[in-house]
């Protein structure tokens, strides 16, 4: 199962604290595993579909960067 979040912070399970002023950041993980944050700018459906297209490791290797913990 993929998850998609969306966020004004630098960490997707970050509440409180310094937040962008920006687009807020989209992030995505597979099955509760790392998050990555898609690097490219696209729409929460595109990110679906890309991931459908391309399958979820060919995705974040192409458009994603791993968030740190």
């Amino acid at each position: 199962m993929i998850e998609i979040k969306e966020t004004q912070y630098t960490h997707p399970e970050q509440t409180t604290g310094l937040h962008t002023n920006g687009a807020p950041l989209r992030f995505v993980r597979q099955d509760n595993g790392p998050w990555y944050v898609v690097t490219t700018p696209m729409a929460e459906a595109r990110v679906r579909q890309r991931v459908e297209q391309l399958g979820f490791q060919r995705f974040v290797l192409v458009y994603c960067s791993r968030v740190e913990e």
